[in-house]
């Protein structure tokens, strides 16, 4: 399917999956990252773009208690009662994540009834763009909406964290799930977790964003990523217990990390300095956008690339290569890893209508370097969380 779908599009398929009957649908937008990479989860400022990629729920409610969920991606469906969602486990399959905004949901009281549910996706998983916050973010949209629960969009946000952190396993940080929920077209999100505010950044006009998807995948529940979540936390432990006034790795300046980075040993320290320097590289990033300072702006991409990938260590072969295809021509300005990382996708900035001389410079590298293309995707920065209704 095609980046954005119409109601009447999402209708039939659930008409297919469900039989007659109109569903309610809402859309929920996929992110990409512009900086900001894993420092969410350490208190840190990011500053992600949602996409006009994402996740569709289209839901109608049942006069019984059951619940039915399904994919257009995946065979099968799922059926559960509302009294069975509480006692549900994770299972390590797609439907850990409809499955887990229902429990949230069912945990506060709040599920009486139950829905048929079906999922279709345009953002691709594993491609670092937040399929699974847009996911849970759809899910309890859809379900609020049609069970009247009235769920502000930075509950959502919440709930469908918690859902990722609790239930799926996940010991993810938040922006995806904020950015989905809170997103406005053609502005990124400038999040700051350390002191729980977020403001709305415009996006120069003169810009275009595109995404290399390497086509390796990462999985989020287990290896590097919890990995590194761990190591920033022992970073941080072994910070306080030399400066009892350190309470998250992003809210420590430069000086004040660099007059406390002898007392760690070489991996937390090196985790540590990615958290300070990529928040520093986001506020500059914010300030450049603002001017419409493009370079500036490209450079600090460049410079979170290389820390991601050095200091962090959770960039790979696949997406060095892309990054450096990306960045050898004038039509970019700047390139990065985004999302995780161990796989995934880089994005480019690049200059509005000049794509195409970067496209085929990646591609034809890439090719030459591993036997096969990317995959491209020209990214629009007009994702908002929305009900989707016939004719609009």
């Amino acid at each position: 399917m095609g980046a954005l779908l119409d109601w009447k599009a999402v209708r039939d398929a659930f008409v297919v999956r469900f039989g007659g009957g109109d569903p309610r649908v809402f859309f929920a937008p996929g992110r990409v990252n512009l900086i900001g990479e894993h420092v969410d989860y350490s208190g840190g400022r990011v500053l992600p773009v949602a996409i006009d990629l994402g996740i569709y729920a289209a839901i109608r409610p049942r006069a019984d208690d059951v619940w039915r969920v399904a994919s257009t991606a995946e065979p099968g469906e799922r059926t559960v009662s509302s009294s069975a969602i509480p006692q549900l486990c994770a299972e390590r399959a797609w439907t850990d994540y409809p499955l887990g905004a229902l429990q949230v949901l069912s945990q506060q009281g709040r599920l009486d009834r139950g829905a048929d549910l079906l999922i279709l996706g345009t953002v691709p998983a594993g491609a670092g763009l937040s399929s699974s916050a847009a996911l849970l973010v759809a899910t309890l949209q859809a379900v609020s909406s049609v069970a009247s629960l009235g769920l502000a969009r930075d509950e959502l946000a919440r709930l469908a964290l918690r859902a990722e952190r609790e239930f799926v396993g996940v010991p993810c940080g938040g922006m995806d799930q904020m950015v989905s929920a809170l997103s406005q077209p053609e502005h990124a999100l400038l999040i700051d977790f350390g002191r729980g505010q977020s403001e709305l950044v415009a996006l120069p006009s003169a810009t275009s964003l595109l995404v290399f998807d390497s086509r390796t995948r990462h999985q989020l529940t287990s290896g590097g990523y919890v990995q590194r979540v761990a190591e920033s936390q022992s970073a941080l432990a072994l910070l306080r217990q030399n400066d009892s006034r350190v309470t998250q790795l992003g809210l420590i300046d430069a000086d004040a990390f660099e007059r406390l980075a002898g007392s760690l040993p070489p991996v937390e320290r090196r985790r540590a300095r990615h958290v300070v320097t990529e928040v520093a590289r986001v506020s500059r990033c914010v300030a450049a956008l603002r001017a419409g300072d493009l370079r500036t702006a490209g450079s600090l991409l460049n410079e979170s690339h290389a820390s991601c990938r050095d200091d962090y260590e959770v960039s790979t072969e696949h997406l060095d290569l892309l990054q450096e295809a990306a960045v050898a021509g004038e039509e970019v300005f700047g390139a990065r890893m985004t999302g995780a990382g161990f796989g995934g996708s880089v994005l480019a900035l690049a200059r509005a209508g000049a794509e195409e001389p970067a496209i085929a410079r990646v591609t034809d590298r890439y090719r030459a370097r591993f036997g096969f293309e990317p995959d491209v995707h020209r990214l629009s920065p007009t994702g908002a969380l929305r009900e989707l209704e016939l004719g609009r």
